[in-house]
């Protein structure tokens, strides 16, 4: 009954999205209200959108950028050109309400959907300033033909993020369909939004099908690149072959990893699989055969480790391709962080080459030590040889010798049970007992290292040999989560001895509270309908700050008399940490998640007021120093942003939208001559200024300069300094802004 609750939202979320799919091509063509329901459910609305200017052209779908009067600030406003007909309204509408439901920060947000005062249907997004991927990836081969590390690493860290957004789209049952570098938008800032949900479908629902006109007002691309039927939707060269040929298999979450795979392909090679192909004919014939060309032959400078990434992610067969998104992503973090993908089935001089990199110091160390040890030792022996009464101080020497390679070995150790664990969270276990084998031989007495290697052996039900490597205090943890596996697994049980077994559980799992997996247990049994339980884990529960978010998102799935104990958990635990700047995003997830409005109150009152604290400056002017310091809530006389000469100026991005009504002005020195500005923006462009100081004043260094306005909206906040006595640098000590 828990478990069914806990999924309520994911449901509404699924049903929601179902619902635009459930409707046949044949209910398409009669354009009747029942057939267009988000069409019809929409009423006209005249002037609501002004200053529009056109931003791009696709197909008969047009792009501007609007000003909204009744929300102050600019949107992306998508319309079809007055010539489309009626068949193209519900398609069209469908896209905006598809990317509606979906909410992540890689997804692009839609803001209103409607109809305009001649009754065609419109829908507005977030207005993101930044260019598509294809255009980044050509810059960067630009300025570099054979594409740097770093611009490679920049290029996969977009990467990671289109990832992202996919698996959360699959965790949804939804499938994008037409994944390719133009609709991928990157921001100024980095920020990555996978676009144009056009083509997208919902798994385990009847396939919407809007014929033609769905194709060629959702995709341009297809204008030159349809078959004579015009079944085909998708992108020539991104689409999987069983996109290609339906009636060979079905369309699933493979289609977007085969996707995935030409999208690097693409990053890698600065073109995709099919731009070689001369006919729309012949790259069908080679999606379908599998015969693009071998990317190294493009590009020479390719890692092999990536190419075989995209060999797996593009196979024919989709059994072949990997299992998830999620499984993908990790093979291009692994790549990342200096290791070895799994489809790359490295060999041990290519591993051992991998290890040096990541651990050039110890690696270099360790060298010169064998190197050294070979030479003592032959000293030693010649010694030996010659003074039999040296022999003494020879085997001390190579007691310390010996000493040095166990010290060295245990510096190493610690990498070695990083990695081990990292395999363990992905289900590796034999990998994972074999990375922690090797750190045991660099440092057999490293207890945390032979733990990992006893939790190993114990998942796998091996329960003597775990004992082996576990310290004693953890042996009646694993003793007793044995017992309750036994207990479950036999069926014969009573409620006491269950009750009995978890609350001994719950004794010894304090140790481990740093683990994501023990935290979830702690968060099941919290839930528990029987108060016993629930008391003990109240008693017994124990997690970091960071994990507060983790706690708020499980407690808003559970019912109403569960989630206010999780709330008040998480409310104690922040109740504890008054000055910790972190804690505003949980505060404020609290404020808008908790069911009781006194917690809700208790929320509210933790969040920080001081909105510029910690934060990033996006952007500066002037011949200044390091203006970040200015933000760390410090007062030392090294806390300070150096503006110098004038004009200087610092942008602070809050995070958000808020309203802001007061700023605080702190300088290092007295008696300073001075003139600054204070601006405020929505967008980062556009800025107003709000505060304009002129005057000459004189403060001690521990006074600030407050200033008061009208209460207003704003992400962004500008100090400029445009002026102070004898050109030297004013010494800002401290930025706040209420």
């Amino acid at each position: 009954m828990s478990e069914n609750s806990s999924h309520i939202e994911e449901d509404k979320l699924h049903d929601a999205l179902a619902g635009l799919y459930d409707l046949s091509s044949n209910e398409i063509e009669e354009s009747n209200p029942e057939s267009l329901p988000i069409y019809s459910s929409l009423s006209a609305e005249e002037n609501r959108y002004q200053d529009e200017r056109l931003l791009a052209r696709g197909g008969v779908k047009l792009v501007y950028k609007a000003f909204d009067p009744k929300t102050g600030r600019y949107v992306a406003l998508a319309k079809l050109d007055e010539n489309a007909p009626e068949e193209l309204f519900e398609p069209f509408l469908r896209e905006a309400r598809l990317s509606s439901l979906m909410e992540h920060p890689n997804i692009i947000t839609i803001y209103d959907i409607g109809l305009d005062a001649f009754k065609k249907p419109y829908f507005t997004m977030e207005l993101k300033t930044g260019k598509s991927l294809d255009l980044l990836i050509t810059e960067e081969y630009e300025q570099d033909k054979n594409l740097s590390q770093e611009s490679l690493r920049k290029l996969l860290t977009y990467y990671l993020r289109i990832c992202d957004a996919v698996a959360y789209a699959h965790s949804m049952n939804v499938l994008h369909l037409d994944l390719k570098a133009e609709n991928i938008q990157v921001g100024k800032y980095g920020e990555v939004i996978v676009c144009d949900w056009g083509l997208g479908r919902l798994v385990g629902s009847r396939e919407y099908d809007g014929g033609d006109f769905d194709s060629l007002l959702l995709n341009p691309d297809l204008l030159n690149n349809m078959t004579l039927s015009g079944e085909i939707k998708g992108t020539p060269g991104y689409m999987s072959p069983e996109q290609v040929n339906k009636k060979k298999s079905i369309i699933d979450k493979y289609s977007d990893i085969y996707a995935l795979g030409a999208l690097l392909y693409t990053i890698l090679c600065n073109q995709s699989p099919a731009s070689d192909c001369s006919s729309l004919e012949q790259i069908l014939e080679q999606t379908i055969k599998g015969d693009f060309p071998d990317p190294q032959t493009i590009n020479k400078n390719i890692p092999r480790a990536l190419q075989a990434v995209i060999s797996k992610a593009m196979a024919l067969e989709p059994s072949k391709r990997y299992g998830d998104v999620e499984e993908l992503y990790s093979e291009i973090d692994s790549y990342l962080l200096g290791y070895s993908p799994t489809a790359e089935n490295a060999s041990l001089i290519k591993e051992f080459s991998l290890f040096y990199g990541r651990n050039k110091t110890s690696c270099k160390v360790s060298f010169i030590f064998i190197f050294l040890l070979m030479i003592f030792t032959s000293l030693s022996f010649k010694e030996i040889k010659e003074k039999e009464s040296s022999t003494s101080q020879a085997l001390i020497l190579l007691e310390k010798e010996q000493q040095e390679k166990e010290r060295i070995g245990r510096e190493a150790a610690p990498a070695y049970f990083k990695k081990a664990r990292e395999l363990l969270n992905r289900g590796l276990l034999i990998e994972a007992y074999s990375t922690a084998e090797t750190g045991y031989l660099l440092d057999p007495l490293d207890q945390e290292n032979l733990n990992l290697m006893g939790l190993i052996l114990f998942v796998q039900g091996k329960y003597e040999s775990a004992q082996f490597y576990l310290d004693k205090p953890t042996v009646p943890l694993f003793n007793s989560l044995k017992k309750l596996n036994q207990l479950y697994l036999t069926n014969d049980y009573s409620e006491k001895d269950e009750i009995h077994q978890i609350k001994s559980l719950l004794d010894y799992c304090k140790w481990i509270l740093d683990d994501e997996k023990t935290l979830t247990l702690f968060l099941y049994w919290a839930i528990d309908p029987r108060k016993e339980i629930r008391a003990a884990v109240k008693k017994h529960m124990i997690f970091h700050l960071e994990d507060c978010q983790r706690v708020l998102t499980y407690a808003r799935r559970c019912k109403p008399e569960y989630a206010e104990l999780l709330f008040q958990i998480v409310l104690d635990k922040l109740n504890k940490k008054q000055r910790w700047v972190s804690r505003r995003i949980s505060a404020r997830i609290g404020a808008n998640w908790a069911t009781r409005e006194d917690q809700r109150i208790s929320f509210k009152k933790l969040i920080p007021a001081n909105l510029a604290l910690g934060q990033k400056v996006v952007s500066s002017g002037g011949d200044e120093k390091e203006p970040e310091f200015m933000l760390d809530g410090n007062y030392d006389h090294y806390s300070n942003w150096a503006a110098s000469p004038y004009p200087a100026y610092a942008t602070i991005d809050l995070g958000g939208m808020y309203e802001v009504s007061r700023f605080e002005v702190y300088l290092r020195d007295n008696n300073t001559v001075y003139q600054y500005n204070i601006y405020t923006s929505n967008d980062g462009i556009s800025f107003n200024k709000v505060i304009d100081q002129s005057q000459t004043q004189e403060k001690s260094r521990k006074e600030a300069f407050v200033h008061k306005i009208k209460a207003t909206m704003a992400r962004y906040v500008r100090l400029e300094v445009t002026y102070h006595h004898e050109n030297i640098g004013v010494h800002i000590r401290e930025f706040e802004v209420y």
